[in-house]
């Protein structure tokens, strides 16, 4: 059945072949396992050639461009033009069937990541373009459990916050450090500490602990000359 795709039919999704990947879809659980996944698909060979990929699991990235709901009787299915890596639209089939109310969490501008079958070469008139009723040709594919992306233009989440983290808390460490050596009372406190008795002149008692008291009698001690 998905061997009768018609690449570039005006039919778009209404053929045989399209029934075909969702009765596929219908039985994914979620966990890929050990299938084969084309992580970064060529789809200028797929589009060239698209018998030679029909049917074939790729890895899909990128931001949500357009979501149309699909009428009856495919009810539960978008399409969405996702925009990927090197600012190409791909159309992806997303099968929600049973799982309905998973398609709240998406929506356009949003960037997600998805597992889905090549279908076939689809061309349509492009938005904007109709003025030169030429068609335009985008990989169409089918698949389901989409989910959010961390990427963000070819850059993880991780990769940016966690040095950020990093910097900041040496900041912050430095911050503390400074104002710990700049405190007077912890400076008068070190240095009643480090006073021996026997390094006092004759007559002197030596420095109470606490910070405010030991500063209060150096103070008189100048005062007085002692």
């Amino acid at each position: 059945m998905l061997a009768t795709a018609d690449d570039g039919d005006t039919r778009d999704h209404r053929e045989a072949a399209f029934w075909a990947l969702l009765e596929n879809t219908a039985l994914w659980t979620g966990e890929v396992g050990d299938a084969p996944i084309r992580l970064n698909p060529d789809f200028e060979a797929m589009l060239g050639d698209p018998d030679s990929y029909r049917g074939e699991l790729c890895r899909i990235e990128g931001r949500v461009e357009q979501v149309e709901p699909l009428l009856p009787p495919y009810e539960g299915v978008e399409a969405w033009f996702v925009r990927v890596a090197g600012d190409r639209p791909v159309l992806v089939y997303v099968d929600f069937k049973g799982r309905e109310e998973s398609r709240l969490e998406f929506s356009p501008g949003q960037r997600i990541e998805i597992i889905a079958r090549f279908y076939k070469r689809y061309e349509r008139v492009a938005d904007g373009a109709a003025a030169d009723q030429q068609l335009h040709a985008y990989p169409a594919l089918v698949g389901a459990f989409p989910q959010p992306s961390i990427r963000e233009d070819g850059i993880s989440f991780a990769a940016i916050i966690v040095p950020l983290v990093i910097v900041l808390g040496g900041g912050f460490l430095v911050v503390i450090i400074l104002v710990r050596r700049t405190d007077p009372a912890r400076r008068v406190a070190k240095a009643a500490r480090g006073l021996k008795d026997d390094s006092l002149p004759e007559g002197n008692e030596a420095l109470p602990p606490d910070p405010a008291e030991a500063l209060a009698i150096l103070r008189d001690r100048a005062e007085n000359g002692r």
